[in-house]
């Protein structure tokens, strides 16, 4: 599986069977994606073309694409996505929703937006062996769970290859 990001505040999440653009606003270029998951409430007319895009996940719901199941759970203003993809479970959502026992599942992977300060101990909840911060304040994310990395574009890991301890990764 790749996390790439695509745009200051929007990420690509390409798995064997699928792949799917979040927010996929103010991007430059070509997109390209199965589906397109929503974090918070968007007007489709401010989302970017994206090329093969076959559902726009956007609230809570059961949602499914090519055999792979999705899904989101509301929080206030926001959704958080559970994704089974490549034999792994990954979350997606906004920092700020990462709150309430509701959203909070096991995750392998967790892909935050970095939109507000992150809740440790919800974070340490979700168990995720790695966590993926993007956004405009993904390197105080980091910070805030006392870890320091390099930014990376692109991020590549498999089920064999997920980490014993938790990995903390910030796309830019």
């Amino acid at each position: 599986m790749d996390i790439a990001l695509v745009a200051p505040e929007a990420i690509k999440i390409k798995g064997k069977l699928a792949s799917f653009i979040v927010d996929p606003i103010d991007v430059k270029g070509k997109l390209a994606g199965d589906g397109i998951l929503l974090l918070s409430p968007i007007a489709h007319s401010k989302l970017a073309p994206v090329e093969d895009s076959r559902i726009i996940m956007q609230g809570a719901g059961e949602y499914e694409i090519s055999s792979i199941k999705i899904s989101g759970i509301k929080s206030e203003e926001a959704t958080v996505y559970y994704i089974g993809l490549d034999n792994m479970v990954v979350m997606v959502g906004n920092a700020s929703a990462l709150k309430g026992k509701e959203v909070i599942r096991d995750a392998d992977i967790a892909i935050i937006h970095a939109d507000g300060v992150i809740d440790t101990s919800m974070l340490a909840s979700l168990n995720p062996r790695v966590v993926v911060f993007y956004g405009a304040q993904a390197e105080q994310a980091v910070k805030a769970i006392g870890k320091e990395v390099e930014p990376v574009n692109k991020y590549t890991v498999t089920r064999d290859k997920l980490p014993v301890e938790m990995e903390v990764v910030s796309l830019s």
